[in-house]
């Protein structure tokens, strides 16, 4: 991250600018937004997804399991914060695997996952199980339990 000196707030002020504001509290947030929303180059894969592949090989998880156990595994292993709602069309968006969802789905959904007229918002993510897909046996190669690498495509 490039963050220069000076782009922090002093906290002990009760009042600040509006200029203030922008360029540092409001650059900062930004950066951390980018860091979030923009995609590996490495994997494909934002941060938030890479924190449920995680916790999928962490678990092992072979056998089908409910989007909500799945999403409070991740939270409690993952340090993953940004509200359950979040993760769990997270998972779903990793399952989906209709025309136009992603390029390949790397959790194997079991159940509606939606479809590619009514997108995500038909789902009804608690209901329904998933198990890691078979592409990730092709795609990653586990190499211990805190990390898994992309192997290369031959």
């Amino acid at each position: 991250m490039f963050i220069t000196t000076g782009t922090f707030l002093d906290q002990d002020v009760d009042r600040i600018s509006y200029t203030d504001f922008v360029n540092k509290e409001l650059i900062l947030f930004s950066v951390a937004s980018n860091l979030r929303a923009i995609p590996s180059i490495v994997d494909g894969l934002k941060p938030g997804q890479r924190k449920i592949m995680f916790s999928c090989f962490k678990r092992k998880l072979t056998r089908e399991i409910k989007v909500a156990q799945l999403a409070g595994y991740v939270s409690e292993n993952s340090a993953y914060h940004h509200g359950e709602a979040a993760l769990t069309q997270t998972i779903v968006g990793l399952a989906q695997n209709f025309v136009g969802s992603n390029n390949v789905n790397l959790l194997y959904p079991s159940g509606q996952f939606g479809t590619r007229l009514a997108g995500m918002h038909e789902t009804h993510a608690y209901l329904h199980s998933l198990s890691l897909s078979c592409v990730c046996v092709y795609v990653y190669v586990y190499v211990c339990v805190h990390t898994f690498v992309v192997r290369p495509c031959l």
